[in-house]
């Protein structure tokens, strides 16, 4: 692999679907909810002035009567709803958490295989008794949180030779059984990790080829410090926030080869491959979950207290030595064989928290009287890609032409779309980094829309390059040639706008927005011929990288999108050869500042990588929906804690029942 990690997730009760670079930001699928979403609300057809859209997005639901619509919170930009009361905390209790039938953890280690890397077995579960060295989000905010970071201060690098080291100092936590964390059980995971990886790049999820833990050439500790030397020289905010963020403490009981064997020396390559062997196989096993002493050792919140494998039902129970001294005697995961399942128990009061799709946005009237219910977008973006390899009627030689991708931007509505769409759960998004949630690398271009919506902009487009527009029908090429004024290299006189244009049919609302585009698009003659098809299919065969026999076979697809590293980039996505470039874009310039945000010292590197992507259009950008959560009544807890969920991240350290 070039870049990023090769993961998929499986479908999720109406969530955005991503392909994730991280399992902790990793999002997941799709299905079609119990509630039709209408049409008639999706966009402004026949509107041929330009409109632009707040960066914030209309927050309204939709429903009459929701307690949701217009709800925000102090500080917290694009807030969904209304955020659960603090209270006062009472010791003890059982929370109880919804996941749905295949979205479960079905893997108990940190060094995750690739074919089952998803964020319900990542930071939903082994995070929570295996913890990351450093801890993000931060509430709302795309940064590490360093008051559950395990590292003291930040990393110090030092350059020699052409080669970095890093060293960075561990703060004095313990593990479950009360031994100390220490400098030795970091390094214990890298050589674990690297004889893994020795075995099959696919055996980490995480793994991206020439990075961590392979661009460690030693590692070495002197009690809580830990020093790396790397292989090459690294942006370091992009090695602290997506290379270190990557690294864990293992406990020394996982260094055994054999169930009740002894304790080995992981710093031999071939006991650190059977060590990995060993823990692969365990960490593979549903049927021990529960029972196996391996995942009782824990330096994060929780301690694995049962699992079902029947149906993957799980409880955990409070570190008692934890940074953070939890209040529940209990957390309980409770398995739904359907998001309707689950919107019914809550409908009843018999679930304390759930997790929702913005299909169901209409009926929050009916438990809102019983929770708190609010949502923000997850850190990526969503959009129709582009296949810049597809020479059938020339679109690779159309879509070349950056006018008509300005022109595509103009028609697509996205105020319209988080209105009708998205019921209001959700925010406009015009590049690969969004203006929300709070982050530092949005770019000044980003944060209102550079192409606003507009029908008669993007129909000038087209006629001041050379194309006679059609309404209704299909627009034609009238003067080629290479001048400013003609089509471009390669469009012949009488090509036409007419490409196909899939889209992912498990999801409503990626459907919706494919059809609302379709819709404004004709009114400037692009006639899109849409295809309905599955998530699975078209990751599958709509890409270039891992398809490249039916790169002649699709034009645009809408499946989704990803989601971004802690210091994002479109490293392996957008750049030449990259393992997610999934429409073979090319750009000398994108190749520039990519290689800038991940090799370079500039630590606005990823900020101009995102303003050249953002004006450069590689994709259609499509609003951000939001992860919508549902917090009893009865629950309290940190505000952070809260809009952490909204990341696919759980801490449930700072829940509790109110008084």
């Amino acid at each position: 692999m070039d870049s990023l990690t090769g993961h998929l997730v499986p479908d999720n009760g109406g969530k955005p679907r991503r392909m994730g670079r991280r399992s902790r930001w990793l999002t997941a699928g799709a299905t079609v909810g119990a509630l039709a979403l209408a049409l008639s609300a999706c966009g402004s057809s026949g509107n041929s002035s330009p409109s632009s859209s707040s960066g914030g997005g209309s927050k309204t639901t939709g429903a009459s009567g929701s307690n949701t619509a217009g709800s925000h919170v102090a500080g917290v930009k694009g807030l969904f709803g209304t955020l659960p009361s603090a209270g006062t905390p009472t010791n003890g209790g059982t929370i109880t958490i919804g996941q749905l039938k295949g979205d479960t953890p079905t893997y108990a280690m940190p060094i995750v295989p690739s074919a089952v890397d998803t964020v319900y077995t990542a930071p939903d579960f082994v995070d929570l008794y295996n913890q990351p060295l450093l801890w993000s989000p931060n509430g709302a905010s795309v940064s590490i949180d360093p008051s559950l970071s395990m590292l003291q201060g930040s990393p110090k690098y030092t350059t020699s030779g052409g080669n970095q080291t890093v060293t960075f100092t561990l703060k004095s936590w313990k593990w479950s059984n009360g031994s100390p964390v220490t400098g030795a059980n970091v390094v214990e995971m890298i050589d674990v990790a690297k004889a893994g990886i020795e075995e099959s790049p696919a055996n980490w999820g995480n793994y991206t080829q020439g990075q961590f833990p392979m661009n460690v050439t030693s590692a070495s500790a002197s009690g809580n410090t830990v020093t790396l030397h790397l292989k090459g020289t690294w942006n370091p905010t992009w090695f602290t926030d997506n290379q270190i963020e990557l690294m864990y403490a293992f406990p020394p009981q996982w260094a055994v080869t054999k169930t009740g064997g002894p304790q080995v020396n992981y710093a031999v390559p071939a006991n650190a491959k059977a060590i990995y062997n060993y823990l692969n196989k365990q960490a593979s096993d549903l049927a021990t979950f529960g029972t196996n002493p391996l995942w009782k050792i824990s330096d994060g919140p929780m301690v694995l207290n049962s699992f079902t494998p029947a149906n993957s039902d799980f409880t955990m129970t409070p570190n008692p030595d934890y940074v953070v001294k939890g209040h529940i005697s209990k957390l309980s995961f409770i398995t739904y064989t359907s998001d309707q399942a689950q919107f019914n128990n809550l409908q009843s009061g018999s679930l304390d928290i759930g997790q929702l799709s913005t299909d169901v946005v209409p009926e929050l009237p009916r438990i809102e009287h019983n929770y708190s219910v609010y949502g923000l977008p997850d850190f990526g973006f969503t959009a129709g890609f582009y296949n810049f390899e597809d020479t059938t009627n020339n679109f690779d030689k159309v879509v070349g032409q950056l006018y008509f991708r300005q022109a595509l931007a103009h028609l697509t509505d996205q105020a319209g779309d988080v209105r009708g769409v998205y019921h209001g759960a959700a925010a406009p998004s015009y590049g690969d980094i969004p203006a929300i949630p709070s982050n530092p690398y949005t770019p000044s271009n980003a944060r209102q829309d550079p192409y606003p919506f507009s029908v008669s902009a993007a129909s000038k487009l087209l006629s001041s390059h050379g194309w006679k527009v059609k309404p209704g029908g299909v627009t034609t090429c009238v003067k080629p040639g290479t001048a400013s004024d003609e089509c471009g290299a390669g469009i012949p006189a009488g090509q036409q706008l007419k490409f196909p244009y899939a889209y992912d049919t498990t999801n409503p609302a990626n459907q919706n927005q494919s059809i609302a585009l379709a819709s404004e698009a004709r009114q400037v003659g692009i006639d899109f011929q849409l295809q309905a098809s599955t998530f699975n299919h078209l990751i599958s065969v709509d890409n270039d990288v891992s398809a490249p026999s039916t790169k002649n076979k699709w034009a645009i697809v809408d499946f989704g999108g990803f989601t971004n590293s802690l210091y994002p980039t479109t490293n392996g996505i957008f750049n030449t050869g990259g393992s997610f470039n999934l429409g073979g874009y090319k750009s000398a310039t994108a190749n520039a500042l990519i290689n800038k945000t991940v090799y370079g010292t500039n630590p606005q590197a990823a900020t101009n990588e995102a303003s050249y992507m953002t004006k450069n259009l590689p994709v259609i950008f499509f609003p951000n929906p939001d992860l919508i959560d549902a917090v009893s009544n009865k629950i309290g807890g940190a505000q952070k804690s809260w809009l952490d969920m909204t990341q696919y991240t759980l801490t449930p350290e700072y829940w509790y029942i109110k008084k």
